[in-house]
């Protein structure tokens, strides 16, 4: 990641650089074509806002997901809020699924995202604020609760490396090479890779250069035009090149099909420079032969002459790759600060938006808890003490000689001593009970059985509702029916129980307006919009003013007809 640096470079990178620190807008067409033609190269210093940076960045190591042991106050912690648990032959739960539904050790961030019940945990406030707070413990330079949000992933599936002795460096800005590593590990699980010599003789010998490779198709700075190369790769991304980069992986049907309008909607701070190369004469039409003709690093001038003049716009394959992102809320911003540096917070939750707006939009790969199992030799990956059998010759950890991501190697026959009593295959199977309580209809609304409204119309929460709230309540908030869809009533009844607790009754107004005997005191504190708190009894008359625990009655599998046996037998009635 970007820290304070001494670089010799082309005058082109001065400019780029020095377009992003300082947002000044002084390099016409001309002065630029003949800085291209001079390739003229001066030394300079790539200030950073000052403290910007703590610690030593500590070397990376690709290990998979269920063996890193590191920040294990928060590993803990995450692995009971996800209900993430420890059998003989790894870990089991939410984070652990890959795409074809198996329970899997070497999983990344995207088997986490694309399963149904990670996206609710996630975005569920009681299963995240402990840990937010946790990760501030972690962590002494966490300043804000969206930048909590970024560490705890960063910690949990070791995305970006942090710094010694305990600092995430959250705005420290990322360069080229950073971001394109960070979107292949993303979608990827650990496995061997090998970087070719072409490829390190363009972007030089680094840790990035391995997994960036396997990605550089999505880089807006390009290897054809060697707009890409060993001063450009280390340098800072801007935030428009991020973009564009996660939108030609997750969108590309949409980016190549996009059409820009007098009517489009984008972010306020773009201006459409079409074919701006074209204007600026880096690319040229030769009507003889009629072929384009590019001149070498077109695409660095292009971008360097952007970031130096806002008012002639950006080039209509950046402003096309924005209104996508635009479309997806890729940026909670109406600005997208497309000409700043990204950084590695910034990464993060731009990868965290990305994937809400997946979730958003039901783009579900799978839908379990739990992976399958399946009877496959353990895959864990050799520990740093272990001699490793296998390299490939090319780039290692250290800059040298050897392979860069640690290579899977055969595991011993020997079976580790299983952390749980019984073995996988023995543990029984949580049923499905979703049809007991709900059903979708083609639109993929709710619709909820007549057993479901006696069970939560009869909880203090919602005392004086309707079945159409009820229905709107659970439409609007259906990551609370995943517990339901496994038989867990105990936790349903747990949300119930927080949410009253947390909000009081939300239609206590009905409440009052129906029982005129209601106390002069309760309805003050309704029409002043006070919430009521988990002691005030719900139907207390004017004859009755005490405080009381809300009565909760023990609801038996009988109650629920032919369901089988649930795994929590206490609901609320």
């Amino acid at each position: 990641m970007s820290k304070y640096k001494k670089f010799i470079l082309p005058t082109l990178t001065v400019l780029m650089l020095t377009s992003q620190l300082t947002g000044c807008s002084t390099t016409n067409a001309a002065e630029t074509m003949n800085m291209l033609k001079a390739n003229e190269t001066i030394e300079i210093n790539i200030p950073e806002p000052e403290n910007i940076e703590e610690g030593k960045e500590i070397s990376y190591n690709w290990i998979e997901l269920a063996y890193l042991d590191s920040y294990e106050s928060l590993r803990t912690l995450f692995e009971d809020k996800f209900s993430i648990r420890l059998a003989e032959d790894g870990k089991y739960g939410v984070c652990y699924i890959d795409l074809e539904n198996n329970q899997t050790n070497n999983s990344c961030l995207h088997y986490a995202f694309m399963n149904e019940n990670f996206y609710k945990y996630f975005n569920f406030n009681e299963i995240m604020k402990p840990l937010i707070e946790e990760v501030k413990t972690v962590y002494a330079d966490i300043d804000n609760d969206v930048e909590a949000q970024a560490a705890v992933l960063n910690a949990y599936f070791n995305l970006l490396p942090d710094s010694e002795p305990n600092y995430f460096n959250g705005e420290s800005t990322l360069t080229r090479g950073d971001f394109l590593s960070l979107l292949y590990r993303v979608n990827n699980p650990v496995q061997e890779l090998k970087s070719s010599d072409s490829f390190i003789n363009l972007v030089g010998q680094s840790e990035n250069a391995l997994y960036a490779e396997q990605v550089v198709e999505h880089s807006y700075l390009d290897i054809e035009s060697k707009s890409l190369n060993d001063k450009t790769f280390d340098g800072t991304i801007t935030v428009a090149e991020a973009i564009y980069s996660l939108v030609s992986y997750y969108y590309p049907d949409e980016l190549n099909s996009i059409e820009i309008t007098k009517d489009t909607k984008t972010y306020s701070d773009i201006i459409n420079g079409k074919n701006l190369s074209e204007k600026l004469g880096f690319i040229t039409y030769d009507k003889k032969s009629k072929t384009y003709n590019k001149v070498d690093y077109w695409k660095s001038y292009e971008i360097s002459y952007c970031l130096n003049n806002p008012d002639d716009g950006i080039s209509e394959d950046l402003y096309k790759a924005l209104t996508v992102a635009y479309n997806h809320n890729l940026i909670n911003s109406e600005e997208s600060n497309y000409n700043c540096g990204l950084t590695k917070a910034e990464a993060i939750n731009l990868f965290i938006n990305l994937y809400n707006d997946k979730g958003e939009s039901k783009q579900f790969l799978t839908t379990s808890k739990e992976g399958a199992f399946k009877p496959i030799a353990l895959d864990k990956i050799v520990q740093e003490e272990e001699v490793v059998t296998e390299q490939s010759t090319e780039v290692d950890l250290n800059g040298g000689e050897g392979s860069s991501a640690i290579v899977l190697e055969e595991q011993p026959t020997t079976e580790p001593e299983s952390t749980v009593e019984n073995s996988i295959s023995d543990l029984p199977e949580i049923p499905n009970y979703s049809a007991e309580f709900y059903s979708q209809d083609n639109t993929g609304k709710y619709v909820f059985t007549e057993k479901f409204y006696t069970m939560v119309l009869n909880h203090p929460y919602f005392a004086g509702a309707t079945v159409e709230e009820v229905s709107d309540y659970y439409n609007e908030n259906d990551f609370y029916l995943v517990d339901l869809q496994f038989g867990e009533l105990d936790a349903f009844n747990v949300c119930l129980n927080n949410a009253y607790n947390r909000e009081g009754q939300p239609y206590l107004d009905e409440v009052v307006q129906s029982t005129p005997s209601t106390s002069t005191e309760t309805q003050s504190q309704t029409q002043t919009g006070q919430n009521t708190t988990p002691s005030q009894s719900t139907t207390n008359s004017s004859e009755n003013t005490t405080e009381e625990e809300p009565e909760y009655i023990e609801f038996t599998d009988d109650d629920l007809g032919d369901g089988g046996n649930l795994v929590g037998n206490t609901v609320l009635h």
